[in-house]
């Protein structure tokens, strides 16, 4: 995850209304915030086709499958293309102009942080001071939890 803008994990799927939903574990590489998301299939494909214009090198989405396939096989076809929906974002958000694009980052629920309400000294730090009269402190700053 190194360098990277976001990393997604897909830890699961839930059925929801008669369909199912793949649930992302997304981690903001620069600050560690992390969060969930739930996407139907068809939200992340919708997404990727509208990328595949822009970025001619993003990897093959996994495939939809036959009609009624998935009352055949249940689970076992969900759990297939979690695995294959995990890989594929893996792969996409490595391309930095990829994960900066506005439709995926909506699509991994990433949102502008609010901003700091206030910050206050929470201690100073002792014989910190340097020649140009200034102080090192230990700073706390609340933030809005998720």
């Amino acid at each position: 995850m190194e360098g990277r803008r976001f990393s997604t994990f897909c830890t699961g799927f839930e059925e929801v209304d008669g369909h199912v939903e793949y649930i992302f574990h997304v981690i903001h590489g620069a600050s560690s915030c992390a969060w969930k998301v739930q996407r139907r299939y068809s939200e992340l494909l919708a997404v990727h086709q509208q990328l595949e214009g822009i970025f001619p090198d993003l990897p093959p989405f996994p495939p939809k499958g036959l009609p009624g396939l998935s009352l055949l096989l249940g689970q076992d076809l969900a759990v297939e293309r979690a695995a294959l929906l995990h890989q594929y974002l893996d792969t996409a958000l490595r391309d930095d102009a990829v994960a900066r694009h506005p439709e995926l980052q909506q699509l991994l629920g990433v949102q502008r942080p609010s901003s700091v309400e206030a910050v206050r000294v929470a201690r100073w730090l002792p014989g910190a001071e340097d020649a140009a009269g200034t102080h090192t402190v230990e700073l706390d700053i609340p933030v809005q939890a998720f």
